[in-house]
Order: C-alpha cells, then structure tokens, then sequence
C-alpha cells in the first residue's frame, strides 16, 4: 500500500496515512514559518504578533497531526483526568513542532515585554 488515502472498509471513510500527514505538517510549518520571516523583514506587523502567529500555526499544526483537535469539546474537569492518565501527550514530530510553536510564542511575550 502507497502512502496516498486509505479506506476504512468498516465506515467507508478516507484517512490520510502517518508519513502524508507528517509530510502535510512539515510543509504548513514551513510555508508559515515562511511567511512569518517575511513579515519580520517587511515589517507588517510588530514582531511579537509575527512571533504568535506563526506560533499558534505550528501548534495547531502539532494538535492536528497528534490527533489532538477534539480536545476543544472537552471541559476542565474532563481535560484534568485525561492529563492525569497521560494521554495528552504528544509524541514524535507533533511534540517537536509543538515545542518549537511554543518557543515562538515564549520568544514573543517576552520580546513584548522587554521592548
């Protein structure tokens, strides 16, 4: 089986593989981190929004491709005990992007802060 759409013969649906979804992520990262250096270098907003922006892109970007996204419909209490079990975290290149996203955002609060 190549790396294109698989068919879950149970529910008839089309998932994407892990190595094509890898591959998606990687690109979104760098198409944004892109983007974000030209709008340093251009000046089109202030660098700590740049630096959130292109944050919030990889972190989501990493929620995305650790299958993390439904996450969002849960309540505290309910994102409490799925954190005490362990079964947020990230592994692999979700965890990377996920960290570099952070280090971003980390970069521009304090950036903020300091200029």
């Amino acid at each position: 089986m190549g790396d294109g759409p698989v068919t879950d013969n149970a529910t008839g649906t089309t998932a994407l593989t892990e190595s094509r979804r890898e591959w998606i992520a990687i690109v979104i990262c760098a198409l944004s981190g892109a983007v974000g250096a030209a709008a340093l270098v251009m000046h089109w907003g202030s660098v700590a929004s740049d630096l959130v922006l292109t944050g919030g892109v990889w972190t989501l970007t990493a929620d995305w491709l650790g299958r993390r996204l439904w996450l969002a419909r849960l309540r505290p209490g309910q994102l409490y005990d799925r954190a005490k079990r362990g079964s947020l975290r990230l592994a692999g290149l979700a965890r990377i992007i996920h960290s570099g996203g952070l280090l971003l955002m980390l970069a521009a609060a304090v950036h903020f802060f300091v200029h």
